[in-house]
Formats: structure tokens, C-alpha cells, sequence
């Protein structure tokens, strides 16, 4: 038995969220320990690259090896690692593969440290990827075990802001700590104390591992989270759950869905990859910006315009949800996204790097507001016991098209070498075509989309009440 699909639209998400009760104190409590878990994946992450010229020289490495630490060791094999973990999450519940994996990459990041080779240091940065390959896909997928859906829009929120500005807050952590850690080195057991500081840092961002793994032990998970997880629309699949489809069936059996709505983030990606790839090195390019200007302008410009949008997020969409009905978080991000792609036709012409760097801040302004819901949107498409794995799915699209869109650019100002705006050209060029296909590709993924909420999720987050299956 499956839903009828009469329209996009759904009834009123108030009268549901008024009689459905809040988020207990444990819930938030278990979003506080998720939050200080990613902001230790992203400290451990960055160690690497705050130590690396240390660990350059203590080594002997060249930069070469150094690219593959950063390119293979961490970002191949988080891509990789990032849908098994996913799978395991699924089938052997959340929590427990989470605390494995916050235990791998802790160690890792120990073994990072007392490292002897570049062999041995490839193998710990591996790890290092592997371990941290399904945190969001993991967190994304728990946070609907610990709040109702009327909630889940601001606890995504809170921890999309977090995970957003997630690389910022490591550096800002690990920085004073690589740079203050011979202060404290009298704090280690006497066998430590003559390592070199770079060693002496992996070491103190791996040691509260445990700690953490204890404390996601210690969350609890909302009543009623398992019959939900228990519980399926699918075809082939009583409400009892005792047929389930699997991850192929579900792509095979909700395509355009999987097609518009991985492919259109993916498409934005590949558009806000040109310009985060390529905008820092057209300011000191064409503009003369020293790395501080770079630096400074462009991280004020994502996290204000993160901030911002992070703040309009949750209260446009309850305000947008009965009006729109299931398809809110794409219309959203689309309407952002009507605003975002003409200002890239502008970037060829700005004057300044202050002045690219603030059409930036206004872009990612108008696409965060939607964005934001992209974890809730996953979740209302999802099979609870597919959960993660299709939250992995889509992370490892948008990573790919974002991984292509800076080759793109450089192929293209190669291309236009002659002309001396032909890098900022390139980069507006690209990110128009990614940004305005992503908005035409959402645009068309909204029906079936809210197809798939009908057909998969009992209480939708956004515009929606309880829906009842209707033969």
C-alpha cells in the first residue's frame, strides 16, 4: 500500500507540530555531544596541515608527498570509506559504528604522530580519512532518532552551521594549539617530552578520543525512534518492516528523485567549487590581496553569509512549508539560487577583491537559507534503516562535481589566456552553468521528490503533517 500522490503540496505542518510533544533535554544534550565530536574531527583534521612544514623537514618529505598526505590519505579515502561506513551505521546501529569510528580517528591521529616514515604516516592519515568517512552521514542520519520531526529543521541547522564553518573553527582550535604545545610539554610522561612538537600535537588532539566515545555511549535515543526505524511505505514492504529494499532497489525505484535532487546539489557544488577553488587566487592575482587580505575577506564573507542564512533557515521554512508543501527545501535553495547565478555574471566586472569577496558573501547568503534543510530533504526521502546510506550517497556526489569544477575553470582560463580578466571569466563562466543547471534540475525534482516523502516518511520535517497510507 502506498500513498496517494495528488500534488506537491501537503496539509499544514502547525496542527501536527502543536500536538506532537518537543525535543527532550536528552536530545539536545545528545546534538551538544555530536557538534563537540565534529569539531574534534575537524581540529584532528587540520593538525595536518598546521604541522605539515614541521613535519616536512623532520621527515624529509617532499611537497609532493605532502599533496598525497592531504589529497589521498585523507580526502580519497574518507570518499571512499564514506558509503561502507554509511551501510554498517544502517545495520548495526548508529551510535555504536559512530564511537568506532571516533576511536579509529583518534587513533590515528596518535599514530600520525609517532610516525617514522612517510609510509607509516600514509597509513595513519588513511585511517585518519576512514575514520571520519561517515561522521555525516552518521550524525545526519542519528539526529532523527533523537528529535520529533517538527524539530529536526533547527537541530540540522544548528549542526550543518557547525559543520559549515566546521574547517574555521579547527584552525582556530588547532592553530594556538600547535603553536603553544611546547608549553605543556611538561605535562607529558617523561618518554615524550623530547619529541618534537608536531608529534607532541597529535598526540593531545588524539588522546580524548575515548572521552568522547564514552559520552556518545551516554545519548539516548527518543521513544518511538525504533518502531520508525521498524517501520516502511515501500513497495514490497509491509509496515512491519519485514520486506526491505535495499539500497540499489531504492535508487532503481525512486530515480528521478536520486537524479534531481543528488544531481541538482551536486550541480551547485560544482558552481560554489569554482568559486571557492579559484576566488582566493584571483584575489592576489589580479587584485594584488596578500594572503592576510585573502584570508580575512573570504572567510568574513562565508561565515557571514553562513550566519545569516543559518539564522532565516528554520523560520522560512515553517513559514514557507503550508504554502509549499513537501517541496520547501527545494524551492528554497531554487529561489536562492535565482539570485546567486545572475551575481556571477557580475564577478567578471568587480574592481576589487573586497568587491568579489562581498557578491560572494550575498551568494552564499541567498543559497544557505535553502541548503541548510539539504540534510532534512534527505532524511524525508530516506527509508529509516537506509538512512545514512543515502546521506552518504549524496555527500559523495556533490563532492565529485565539486571536485571537478576548479579543473574546469583552469582548462578554460587557459583557454581565454590572452584576456587579462580571463581567470575571473572562467571562474564566472562556470559558476553561472553550475549554479543555474542546479536551479532547473531542483526545480524539475520537486514532484517527484515529494513523491518519495509521501511514499517513505510517516511525519515529514517540513510542510507537512502525519501523512496515512491510502491505497
Amino acid at each position: 500500500m502506498t500513498p496517494t500522490i495528488s500534488s506537491v503540496s501537503a496539509a499544514p505542518a502547525a496542527p501536527a507540530a502543536a500536538r506532537a510533544p518537543n525535543a527532550s533535554i536528552s536530545a539536545w544534550y545528545g546534538l551538544v555531544i555530536l557538534i563537540i565530536a565534529t569539531l574534534f574531527s575537524f581540529v584532528d583534521r587540520e593538525v595536518l596541515s598546521l604541522t605539515a612544514e614541521p613535519l616536512r623537514r623532520s621527515l624529509g618529505l617532499s611537497d609532493t608527498q605532502l599533496g598525497l598526505l592531504q589529497g589521498v590519505g585523507m580526502a580519497f579515502f574518507a570518499g571512499i570509506a564514506s558509503l561502507p561506513v554509511a551501510y554498517l551505521a544502517d545495520h548495526f546501529g548508529r551510535r555504536v559504528v559512530l564511537v568506532a569510528a571516533v576511536l579509529i580517528w583518534s587513533a590515528s591521529a596518535i599514530g600520525c604522530g609517532a610516525a617514522r616514515d612517510f609510509n607509516e604516516l600514509m597509513l595513519a592519515t588513511a585511517c585518519l580519512g576512514i575514520g571520519q568517512a561517515g561522521l555525516s552521514p552518521i550524525v545526519f542520519g542519528l539526529i532523527p532518532d533523537l528529535f520529533p520531526p517538527h524539530q529536526r529543521i533547527l537541530a540540522n541547522t544548528l549542526y550543518s552551521l557547525v559543520a559549515t564553518l566546521g574547517a574555521a573553527l579547527g584552525l582556530t582550535v588547532g592553530g594556538p594549539l600547535v603553536t603553544h604545545v611546547d608549553e605543556i610539554r611538561h605535562l607529558f610522561p617523561a618518554a615524550l617530552q623530547a619529541l618534537e612538537g608536531w608529534r607532541l600535537s597529535f598526540f593531545v588532539v588524539g588522546l580524548p578520543g575515548p572521552l568522547m566515545a564514552l559520552l556518545i555511549l551516554t545519548m539516548r535515543m527518543r521513544r518511538g525512534a525504533h518502531a520508525e526505524a521498524a517501520e516502511t511505505h515501500g513497495e514490497g514492504a509491509g509496515s512491519d518492516g519485514a520486506q526491505r529494499i535495499g539500497t540499489v532497489m531504492y535508487i532503481r525505484t525512486q530515480m528521478r528523485t536520486v537524479v534531481g535532487l543528488f544531481g541538482s546539489f551536486g550541480l551547485v557544488g560544482f558552481g560554489f567549487g569554482a568559486i571557492g577553488g579559484w576566488s582566493p587566487i584571483i584575489a592576489a592575482r589580479t587584485f594584488g590581496a596578500t594572503p592576510t587580505e585573502v584570508g580575512q575577506g573570504l572567510a568574513a564573507a562565508m561565515a557571514v553569509g553562513t550566519v545569516i542564512g543559518a539564522v532565516l533557515a528554520a523560520p522560512t521554512a515553517r513559514w514557507m512549508g503550508p504554502r509549499i508543501g513537501l517541496a520547501t527545501p527545494l524551492r528554497l535553495i531554487g529561489w536562492g539560487l535565482v539570485v546567486a547565478t545572475p551575481l556571477c555574471l557580475l564577478l567578471p566586472f568587480v574592481p576589487s577583491a573586497a568587491a568579489m569577496f562581498t557578491l560572494i558573501g550575498i551568494q552564499v547568503t541567498t543559497v544557505t537559507i535553502g541548503s541548510l534543510l539539504f540534510a532534512t530533504a534527505m532524511q524525508d526521502v530516506s527509508p529509516p534503516y537506509l538512512r545514512s546510506q543515502v546521506l552518504a550517497i549524496g555527500k559523495i556526489v556533490t563532492l565529485l562535481f565539486a571536485t571537478g569544477s576548479p579543473i574546469a575553470v583552469g582548462l578554460l582560463s587557459d583557454a581565454l589566456h590572452e584576456s587579462p580578466r580571463g581567470l575571473l571569466i572562467a571562474m564566472s563562466i562556470v559558476a553561472t552553468v553550475g549554479l543555474g543547471s542546479g536551479g532547473l534540475l531542483m526545480r524539475w525534482a520537486e514532484r517527484p521528490f515529494a513523491e518519495t516523502v509521501r511514499r517513505f516518511t510517516a511525519e515529514p520535517s517540513i510542510g507537512g503533517e502525519k501523512l496515512e497510507a491510502k491505497p
